[in-house]
């Protein structure tokens, strides 16, 4: 949601710094999922 609100109003820094952070979040967010034995949900 982030990503689309902000789409086009950000700097090429602004913008690749928030596509890293979001990497970042969702592959914490499998790792810690795997780690309790669930299986993630599909983020969009």
């Amino acid at each position: 949601m982030l990503q689309q609100k902000t789409q086009g109003n950000l700097s090429i820094h602004e913008k690749l710094l928030l596509e890293n952070s979001l990497t970042d979040l969702r592959f914490r967010f499998v790792q810690i999922s795997e780690q309790l034995g669930e299986k993630p949900e599909k983020a969009g």
